[in-house]
């Protein structure tokens, strides 16, 4: 049987992956009304070039409250729906280091945080393209 998720990984990404040139600061917003509630979410990410795909999350102020909730999980979940199958051009090797995470007391939820954590890897694909050479597949 083919190994399908190998084959993407080897032959696909490593060969169409965007490359981070210098770090970046981005946040991840999410604000959104949803029928009787918002849902809300703020992240703060800076990126650097990286040998693989690294998360930190050391000086977080509230982290025991985000792993608590399992936000961050969900935070890093959204990045990697972005960063690694949603464009035709994966960004892989990057260092991704959590700086601030606001936690609403009443509309955080983990949704909220994942699309807070898709947001700021948009943000991030975006700054990565504008000053990328991007090659045809």
């Amino acid at each position: 049987m083919k190994d399908y998720l190998n084959d993407w990984t080897k032959n696909i990404v490593s060969r169409t992956s965007l490359d981070l040139k210098q770090s970046v600061e981005v946040d991840g917003t999410r604000d959104q009304h949803l029928g009787g509630r918002w849902e809300t979410a703020r992240i703060r990410i800076t990126a650097k070039p990286h040998d693989c795909f690294l998360v930190t999350t050391d000086m977080l102020i509230n982290e025991l409250e985000l792993v608590k909730y399992g936000y961050l999980d969900w935070a890093i979940m959204g990045l990697l729906d972005i960063l690694l199958v949603s464009e035709a051009y994966p960004l892989r090797n990057v260092h991704i280091k959590f700086l601030e995470a606001d936690i609403h007391p009443v509309n955080a939820s983990q949704m909220a945080f994942r699309q807070a954590g898709r947001d700021a890897a948009r943000k991030l694909l975006q700054v990565v393209k504008n000053n990328a050479f991007i090659p045809p597949l």
